[in-house]
């Protein structure tokens, strides 16, 4: 009752003539009355409209008008699409408008951003490819341009070369109106890391490349500047050469490579940050807490398990200053329980939240797939020295981590107590848990009923802290001399003044 439709079609018989010639005209005073079910998109109650008229003839797809409306958001494109022999004669333009995408609708019972989007673009064919010389796409106040050549083959090739400026923007999709919490998710075979496997397939289906240079890009307080992807795929080798980005303090640079080496399957990922602190959180805007790291990672296998199971490499990592809240993506995958074991550790979590941190230094060498401290891990906070020797393995996921800790300043006997000086953590790291250490000393509730038991290797590496005058520089200069040989080979980037940013202003 609220929408019309009009159809002409002429089919050419037989079917293997692949001809066919359309005109449709569809007008609605409310889209809701044809679009209702369209799975999770609910649209608003706007007007729509459609004009669509052209012709297919074999590999030749002509478009004489399609023009969409939908309230104020308009569509249009006309042209000729050619899939054949005569990829030359494609010439095809396309126009996008919307001047308020919450307009339109809610998807999976989100209001959408409101902000402009628009795009438009030019199709051609030249030299046997299809071509996108002049590709437009704005979002906000931002633009993007871009060029996008695909030549088809044997793989087919296609190159995507994306520019912008400024790149400044809102999430498309507005904050979900209830968040319910996540419950910790079913793991059938008690395992954390998920066989997912390596699209190995995928990427021997398609040759091509991928750059991106965006001089400034932002969402509310996030700020990135001078980002760089450099990308190759050839032969079903996925080669990310460069990937370089500033932030608000800092940097990162990286390169990572996927190959299935013959069905083998090889993955390489190399990773370096320097003094870098993004200043999202509320508690690092003043851009204090930075972060400094080296990866350097090797493995072999077609699937993540099988990958991280085979790994060889290091991290190395070190945070100075700031303050860290509570870490709410741990809590979905553990929910409850690493608080328990975190609280025991440090037990001034539970009266302070926010950790007011000196350091957090992680120097991991990583052999066939067991992680180990190399020498030692250390936390320092305003309250607590935290010292910590660990073996992960990642083939079979279990756990065996020591760590021995103490107050920094001199507290009540009965405040001392809840300070557990010698923990074990045991289990798997699906179900990490906190156990008896090697001397039988039982760890439970909060507290530890006796003391001693930590093996020597992590009696030694706090011996060596305690007696340091600076244990996080002690910590820092250890892991340095233990895993620098195997840092990667990735040339630093000038260091530049810090660049705070405003945030995005709201409507």
């Amino acid at each position: 009752p609220r929408a019309e439709l009009t159809t002409s079609l002429t089919v050419g018989l037989p079917v293997t003539r692949e001809f066919l010639q359309f005109d449709v005209q569809l007008n609605s005073e409310n889209i809701q009355s044809i679009l209702a079910a369209a799975a999770d998109f609910e649209p608003a109650e706007i007007p729509g409209s459609l004009a669509l008229r052209g012709e297919r003839n074999g590999n030749e797809i002509r478009i004489d008008d399609l023009e969409l409306g939908l309230a104020d958001a308009t569509g249009s494109a006309s042209g000729t699409l050619e899939f054949g022999e005569q990829i030359d004669r494609t010439a095809f333009a396309v126009n996008i408008n919307v001047p308020d995408v919450s307009r339109l609708g809610t998807y999976n019972k989100r209001n959408f951003s409101a902000q402009p989007i628009a795009f438009n673009a030019t199709i051609t064919g030249a030299n046997q490819a299809i071509r996108v010389d002049d590709m437009v796409a704005r979002l906000g106040d931002s633009d993007v341009n871009g060029t996008v050549v695909y030549e088809p083959g044997d793989p087919p090739r296609l190159t995507i070369d994306v520019r912008s400026d400024r790149l400044s923007y809102e999430p498309i999709l507005g904050p979900k109106e209830n968040d319910e919490e996540v419950a910790e998710p079913e793991r059938k075979d008690g395992r954390l890391i998920p066989d997912i496997p390596m699209p190995f397939e995928a990427l021997a289906a398609l040759d091509g490349s991928f750059d991106v240079n965006i001089g400034e890009l932002r969402r509310g307080m996030m700020y990135l500047y001078d980002v760089n992807v450099d990308t190759d795929l050839s032969n079903g080798v996925l080669t990310v050469n460069d990937v370089t980005l500033r932030t608000r303090a800092g940097y990162m640079r990286a390169r990572a490579a996927l190959d299935p080496a013959g069905g083998e399957g090889k993955a390489r990922l190399e990773v370096v940050t320097e003094k870098m602190a993004f200043g999202l959180a509320a508690g690092n805007a003043d851009l204090k807490l930075r972060v400094d790291s080296r990866v350097n990672l090797e493995a072999t296998g077609n699937d993540l398990r099988t990958l991280l199971g085979s790994m060889n490499g290091i991290v190395f990592f070190r945070t100075t200053g700031g303050e860290l809240g509570k870490l709410k993506f741990l809590d979905l995958l553990y929910g409850d329980m690493l608080e328990n074991i975190l609280s025991t550790i440090n037990p001034f979590l539970k009266s302070d939240p926010v950790t007011r941190l000196d350091c957090i230094i992680f120097p991991i060498r990583i052999q066939d797939g067991i992680t180990s401290s190399d020498p030692a891990s250390f936390v320092r906070t305003d309250k607590i020295n935290i010292a910590i020797k660990s073996r992960i393995n990642l083939k079979n996921e279990k756990l065996d981590i020591n760590v021995r800790s103490s107050p920094r300043k001199i507290l009540s006997f009965s405040a001392a107590e809840l300070v557990n000086p010698y923990i074990e953590i045991d289990g798997t790291l699906a179900r990490p848990s906190l156990a008896v250490d090697e001397q039988g000393v039982l760890v439970t509730g909060g507290a530890a009923v006796a003391t001693g038991g930590l093996s020597l290797l992590a009696q030694a590496a706090w011996s060596r802290l305690s007696r340091a005058g600076d244990p996080c520089k002690t910590t820092f200069e250890a892991g340095m001399d233990a895993l620098s040989p195997q840092f990667p080979d990735i040339e630093l980037l000038e260091d530049l003044p810090d660049r705070p940013a405003e945030p995005l202003a709201t409507n």
